[in-house]
């Protein structure tokens, strides 16, 4: 579903990164900025991580996320 409050799916606005570790899950948004939509398990100092690392690979995440799905690199079909 487009536009509910968990975001928006399949463009730009909705890309997202899933990170898994040792029982624990995290999504990340991508866009505008990376930021947490769900944590499960990691504490506050490790999400500041996870968002630092993505940050880091934000452009390389976003290319393969588009990719994967079709997308240009500026969310267009």
């Amino acid at each position: 579903m487009r536009g509910t409050a968990r975001g928006p799916d399949r463009n730009s606005a909705g890309q997202v990164a899933h990170c898994r570790a040792g029982g624990k899950e995290a999504k990340l948004w991508l866009y505008p900025s990376v930021r947490i939509a769900f944590c499960d398990g990691f504490s506050r100092v490790e999400q500041v991580e996870l968002v630092l690392v993505v940050e880091l690979h934000v452009e390389t995440i976003r290319s393969a996320w588009n990719g994967h799905f079709g997308e240009s690199d500026d969310g267009s079909l």
